[in-house]
């Protein structure tokens, strides 16, 4: 939840103006809530295919976490991903509680992305073709600057690789693991907020009670 917190001050801080979208994608609002939600700067005219928490139906499962460490292991099987391979896989993306509430945390492919900013080696960069925030390992050197850029502390160590490890959204496969395998579908694959609006409202009211401490 800190991370959270973190996030909306930066929001705050840096005096960005989110335009919340009704069914049709017009202008129906001004929010100052833009972590939670596919809300887009004035300026944004595209919307890059992302994941989305509908914190909600989450409930602190963690097998998000378990299934995005299978899709990025070398044998795809459960127990030797976990017990016996070597690098160990990571999850790139964590679980945060407090009390009731539970939310999924991975990296949001900003728009701003001050990851990419820090890196001294050149390992970020942002893919012309799909708009996310790319990752090459070779690049890396370690400095962990990104890890302290990164708003929503969404950028993990690697420490027996000496480098980074981040959400890649599955490239290449349908749907990433985590949102295929959320047993409460608690996790949403989309492109624009129009298509999941009645989404959007909700967590906005959870967005609300958060930044209240609730």
């Amino acid at each position: 939840m800190f991370i959270l917190k973190l996030q909306l001050f930066y929001m705050k801080s840096h005096k960005f103006e989110f335009k919340k979208l009704d069914k049709k994608g017009e202008r129906c609002s001004n929010t100052e809530i833009g972590f939670l939600l596919p809300y887009r700067l004035e300026s944004l005219e595209y919307f890059m295919k992302k994941i989305y928490s509908r914190d909600e139906f989450c409930i602190g499962c963690h097998l998000c976490e378990v299934y995005c460490r299978l899709q990025h292991s070398e044998s795809g099987n459960l127990l030797k991903a976990f017990k016996k391979e070597f690098p160990h896989p990571l999850a790139a993306v964590r679980v945060e509680e407090k009390g009731n509430l539970a939310l999924s945390v991975r990296c949001q492919h900003c728009e701003e992305p001050l990851c990419l900013y820090a890196c001294l080696g050149g390992a970020l960069s942002r893919n012309a073709e799909s708009d996310m925030v790319s990752y090459n390992p070779v690049k890396c050197i370690g400095c962990w600057s990104c890890i302290l850029a990164c708003p929503f502390g969404a950028i993990k160590q690697d420490k027996e690789q000496k480098r980074i490890f981040k959400c890649d959204l599955c490239i290449g496969e349908a749907m990433p693991a985590c949102v295929t395998n959320c047993p409460n579908e608690a996790l949403v694959y989309i492109d624009s907020p129009e298509n999941d609006s009645d989404r959007l409202c909700d967590n906005h009211n959870q967005a609300e009670k958060i930044k209240g401490g609730v």
